[in-house]
């Protein structure tokens, strides 16, 4: 045999030997598959203390939650309130899980990022910290939906039908972080009973001490029922008791962005931006508002009660600092066919008369003052008695009677259009939209249904 055919099959041969050399030292480890089981992570959750959720891979102290009787808090957050329901959620979710099997090998534990020193831990505690259970979560994820899980001391490794890292709040790649801890604040902060709430002030400090709102109950003797009344200037309109409960129950759903120290300084609390008081017969519950939070300058921080400290938005402030139109009756002009008798609209410099016969429930300048409403009060010291200056539109409505009612409007700039009820002091404001409809293109109230023909006046006041 030539030299040269005897270093080629040499060659061959030594690709061959280190080939069966790498495949003996490099083997790939098999992954182990079961039928799909029921897990057995299950445990008493009325025995569990204290849960803690550790991710040793972030810098972030682990967040742990305390159980104190019927209430969770949080040691992270100045021991504040946690969403109860969102932990019996999450140890019923731990509870019920399922998978399969995927190794039974310490050695592969690395494939799934599962060791004790890398994975993410959840440990469920009873009395005394004692461990009730711990299992540990791999940084590897699977498909979604889904994660790789592993009990403390076991070597089998499962893959659960759920996203563990998704119920604590961590998206993404999980290393370097820890379940998100305002995920677990309970941010709600007015817990009321609606129903016995007898007084509702709402005073903004802005532009000094203002009561935008003061409404008590009162006994109505002759209904014998209690009713809704200002405790303020003579009320523009009635109350409407359906949309006061409305207001209540819908203080019970707003939340904080978050919450501050309790003992902290600087919340501007001794000189406050705005205060809400809710009434009960035995006493009252004061929600304070102070000084402006972060960069963007729109939170704020608000004071319960409880002297517990949140840090709200601008959106529910402004749910809460409302004034008393929020109140009104619907239809507040008291609009009825039956009883009005005429109908007087005073607008660039011409005076539109509506009779009688014209007054019709299909009527649509009619409709149009059915559906009148106060966008909001006007607290400006400027119209603290009323309008000011030349007023140039009105509406006058005439009942059985001779009874009168005159609305007064005033156009203020581009978009903003203020009001009062001639003879009350009261200035509030209009929508552009009303505004519109009640006094541009008024000759349409000559085109009227056919048969009532001449029962429009026009006249010329210039």
């Amino acid at each position: 045999m030539k030299t040269k055919h005897v270093i080629i099959l040499a060659a061959v041969l030594a690709v061959l030997m280190l080939t069966l050399l790498a495949k003996k030292t490099f083997r790939k480890p098999e992954v182990e598959v079961s039928e799909y089981e029921t897990v057995n992570f299950s445990f008493d959750s009325s025995l569990v203390s204290a849960i803690e959720i550790k991710n040793p891979s972030s810098k972030e102290p682990p967040l742990r939650l305390n159980r104190s009787g019927s209430m969770w808090t949080i040691p992270l957050r100045w021991d504040a309130q946690a969403k109860e329901y969102k932990i019996k959620d999450f140890m019923k979710d731990i509870n019920a899980l399922e998978g399969e099997v995927r190794a039974r090998n310490k050695r592969l534990f690395k494939d799934f990022r599962i060791e004790d020193e890398e994975a993410l831990s959840i440990t469920f505690y009873c009395k005394e910290d004692e461990v009730l259970e711990r299992f540990f979560v791999g940084l590897q994820k699977p498909a979604p939906g889904r994660s790789f899980i592993r009990r403390e001391g076991s070597d089998e490794v499962i893959l659960a039908d759920k996203d563990i890292f998704t119920l604590l709040g961590i998206y993404g790649d999980p290393y370097g972080k820890e379940a998100n801890v305002t995920d677990w604040l309970e941010l709600s902060f007015i817990e009321i009973e609606v129903d016995k709430i007898e007084g509702i002030k709402v005073v903004s400090y802005d532009q000094g001490p203002l009561r935008k709102v003061d409404i008590v109950k009162v006994l109505d003797e002759e209904k014998d029922m209690k009713q809704w009344i200002s405790e303020l200037k003579e009320t523009l309109f009635p109350l409407n008791a359906r949309k006061i409960r409305s207001y209540l129950r819908s203080l019970r759903g707003l939340s904080a962005e978050d919450i501050a120290n309790p003992n902290g300084k600087g919340y501007g609390f001794d000189d406050p931006y705005f205060k809400l008081i809710l009434t009960y017969e035995e006493g009252y519950l004061e929600y304070m508002v102070g000084s402006t939070s972060g960069e963007g300058l729109t939170s704020r921080y608000l004071r319960t009660p409880e002297d517990n400290v949140y840090i709200i938005g601008k959106s529910t402030l402004d749910n809460m600092n409302i004034d008393t139109s929020e109140f009104f009756i619907d239809n507040p002009l008291r609009i009825d066919v039956e009883t009005l008798e005429g109908v007087r609209i005073k607008s660039g410099g011409e005076v539109f008369t509506l009779g009688k016969d014209a007054i019709t429930e299909d009527a649509e300048y009619v409709k149009v003052i059915e559906k009148f409403e106060v966008k909001n009060l006007v607290f400006d010291k400027e119209y603290a008695n009323g309008l000011t200056g030349p007023v140039d539109n009105s509406l006058t409505l005439t009942r059985k009677g001779g009874e009168e009612l005159t609305v007064l409007v005033k156009k203020i700039d581009s978009d903003t259009y203020y009001a009062q009820i001639q003879g009350k002091p009261d200035v509030f404001a209009m929508s552009g939209e009303l505004f519109e409809s009640l006094f541009n293109d008024l000759d349409r109230l000559n085109r009227v249904p056919s048969g009532t023909e001449g029962i429009v006046d026009r006249e010329d006041i210039n």
